[in-house]
């Protein structure tokens, strides 16, 4: 399935996670074969296209395209 998601990544700054000023959005396919809420399928197929960790961005929204 592809969705389009609008995220907003956070940074470490010290010991806290900071918040980016601005939201982003990209369009990714997820596998929905999988067994499992689709907020999670999308976190990390997100994760894995950023490279980043989950608990680094925060899906806004999505919305299958």
């Amino acid at each position: 399935m592809r969705v389009g998601v609008t995220f907003q990544l956070f940074k470490k700054v010290g010991d806290n996670m900071v918040a980016e000023k601005f939201e982003s959005y990209k369009e990714i396919d997820v596998d929905t074969s999988y067994k499992g809420d689709l907020h999670q399928l999308i976190k990390v197929e997100l994760a894995e296209v950023l490279g980043v960790p989950k608990q680094q961005f925060k899906v806004k929204t999505y919305k299958q395209i």
